[in-house]
């Protein structure tokens, strides 16, 4: 009996890694959340994505993504990505996101990362990647507080999809001459480098220096 509990979890983590549970409801929110345009629905099916980023493409990396110049079409939203960076800082995502139903208890967990320690505070250095809260759920130990503590000022390496999100393309470094491409954000400056971000992580490894 002492060995069959721990291989019996064992097989059911498995499984959970292979086939993740159904998410597409969350606590009662949907894959759509509550946005009431067609480019806010699209994009919040985006953000709520929780099957494992698959079929890296290797042409992401963070000096890609923070590379300047109109970036709409760079990359596709079917990208996965992997990239390493330094993270800046770790914030609790808005409360009132139409993808989380405008719920206080379902946020997401913000990053900051940028390509050097010397860009941090700079924001059109500032690549943005997110935790979702399915995320969370399917990573126990993702927390807040778990991400402030163990990935502030920390090289990580992050797995995710990509997603570009136009609510902010207007606040975005790269694309702040274009028109507001979704939302109708009111922008009073310039705090990221690019409306890309890796949304949702799927995965992460805190690496013990600069690779």
């Amino acid at each position: 009996m002492k060995t069959t509990l721990p291989i019996v979890l064992l097989f059911a983590l498995t499984v959970w890694a292979a086939d993740p549970p159904n998410l597409d409801t969350f606590k009662g929110c949907g894959l759509d959340g509550v946005a009431s345009s067609a480019c806010g629905k699209k994009l919040d099916r985006l953000k709520n994505r929780y099957a494992p980023a698959s079929g890296i493409n290797p042409q992401i990396t963070i000096a890609a993504i923070l590379a300047p110049g109109d970036d709409t079409t760079r990359w596709k939203t079917s990208d996965a990505a992997e990239i390493t960076g330094y993270v800046a800082s770790v914030e609790p995502g808005g409360f009132e996101e139409s993808c989380n139903c405008k719920r206080a208890d379902l946020q997401d967990i913000h990053i900051n990362v940028v390509g050097d320690p010397k860009d941090a505070g700079k924001g059109p250095r500032t690549l943005i990647v997110e935790i979702t809260p399915r995320e969370q759920f399917l990573h126990k130990q993702w927390t807040l507080a778990w991400a402030q503590q163990n990935l502030t000022h920390k090289w990580v390496r992050f797995t995710g999809w990509m997603l570009f999100d136009a609510m902010h393309s207007a606040e975005s470094d790269h694309t702040k001459a274009k028109p507001q491409q979704c939302g109708s954000i009111k922008v009073h400056e310039i705090w990221r480098a690019t409306a890309w971000e890796i949304h949702p992580v799927t995965d992460l490894q805190v690496l013990p220096k600069k690779p």
